[in-house]
């Protein structure tokens, strides 16, 4: 997902009240004329390297690209699946109710190299729900009530290795509708969790700005997807996690949002 940078120039000429309004806006305003960024834990920007992603495209998520010692490779993304129905069932008043549903699924794969020695296949699937109930009492007064829901997940492995590493998230944990889940070999689990911060702003975005990693309540590792996205790993946490966490991360920087109208 790519934020377009927005700058307000005019402000002579303004009435009073379009002054103030535009002066209680202000930091929404300033922070509009920079890229926006997604909000990382002071910790984590303090303890760890920013490597930002380079190559890669918003309008062709097939293309290669990079970032730090990781080169992602053999990107392939199936079409989008969808199927649906919709049906009418009696009511007391003089209009039928309506239900639709739907499900929408995305596969895609691709390459990591971590720079190791070592390259990971990575699997993932996408998978969105929606539900719709139509509960209009006349023409002019429509009214229906809504239900989605999504999911994804992701399963990796390294050639030489022979742990293979799962990750199952949904939105369903989360009452601001950020994906939550958890990435695990079996024996090492960590928590992964979408948010939908902004650095300098209180205002959140409607979809992921990014994703972090956590291990016993403690951040260790947070991927901006927005933009050009960057990934950040603690260095301090063990070395044979570093590798599985820059894998998830690609594949949640390739996530699409295939519910999204």
């Amino acid at each position: 997902m790519y934020l377009a940078k927005r700058c307000f120039w005019k402000v002579l000429s303004c009435p009073i009240s379009k002054m103030i309004l535009f002066v209680s806006f202000m930091p929404v305003f300033l922070l509009g004329c920079s890229m926006a960024r997604m909000a990382v834990r002071p910790q984590l920007i303090s303890a760890a390297t920013e490597m930002k992603v380079e190559g890669r495209k918003s309008f062709r998520f097939d293309k290669p690209f990079s970032f730090g010692p990781y080169q992602v490779t053999e990107v392939n993304r199936e079409w989008t699946r969808s199927t649906g129905f919709s049906a009418e069932f009696p009511s007391l008043e003089k209009h039928k109710k309506t239900f639709s549903s739907s499900k929408a699924t995305q596969e895609y794969e691709f390459m990591l190299k971590d720079g190791k020695g070592d390259e990971w296949k990575c699997q993932n699937l996408t998978t969105c729900g929606q539900g719709f109930v139509d509960v209009s009492t006349g023409a002019k007064k429509k009214m229906g009530m809504g239900i989605s829901s999504r999911s994804f997940a992701s399963t990796f492995k390294a050639k030489n290795r022979s742990e293979v590493w799962h990750l199952t998230m949904d939105d369903k944990q989360d009452s601001s509708f950020a994906m939550k889940g958890v990435l695990s070999d079996g024996d090492t689990s960590i928590l992964v969790q979408g948010t939908r911060k902004l650095a300098g702003s209180p205002l959140p975005l409607t979809d992921h700005s990014g994703f972090e990693f956590l291990v016993d309540g403690n951040v260790v590792a947070s991927v901006e997807v927005i933009n050009k996205g960057a990934v950040w790993i603690l260095p301090s946490i063990e070395e044979r996690l570093h590798s599985p966490l820059a894998v998830t991360s690609v594949a949640l920087l390739l996530y699409q949002n295939i519910g999204r109208k």
